[in-house]
């Protein structure tokens, strides 16, 4: 493999990457929401 294909893989395997921790991060943000929904209905029926 020559260097430029090499920087192609790794540019490539860095966006992969990048794309899973946004798709984890917004999963994450979505629960927080949700949880947070459910413990303030919660907490008015007290």
């Amino acid at each position: 493999m020559n260097r430029k294909s090499q920087r192609g893989v790794a540019l490539v395997l860095t966006l992969i990457m990048l794309a899973m921790v946004t798709v984890m991060a917004v999963l994450f943000l979505g629960t927080s929401r949700r949880e947070r929904a459910s413990v303030t209905v919660q907490s008015v029926r007290l």
